[in-house]
């Protein structure tokens, strides 16, 4: 074993250029611009999936609410027509494209 230039019982002092070469070989631990750069558009397109297939959900739950509030309104006027024989309009022009008698 030998003494090495730093005072520590040992093996030989490492040269200069190889721990060079080490602390680039402890620098390059890291991710590269391209590599993120895959990440962050793998990410965008698995957002723009994910917000199309949103807007179509809301879409769809708008026309079914659509119908369901038409449903209603239909056996409302059903119901009232029902309990007063007739449906009164305030207009004699909707009779005819109402179909009341």
């Amino acid at each position: 074993m030998k003494i090495t230039k730093y005072g520590k019982l040992g093996t030989v002092a490492a040269s200069p250029a190889s721990t060079r070469a080490n602390r680039k070989r402890q620098a390059s631990f890291g991710f590269t611009i391209v590599e993120l750069m895959i990440v962050i558009v793998v990410i965008a397109i698995l957002a723009a999936i994910s917000i199309v297939a949103y807007t179509g959900v809301q879409g769809r739950t708008y026309d079914t609410t659509v119908q369901s509030d038409l449903r209603g309104f239909a056996n409302q006027l059903e119901m009232f027509r029902a309990a007063t024989g007739s449906i009164q309009c305030a207009s004699t022009s909707l009779r005819g494209s109402l179909n009341v008698k």
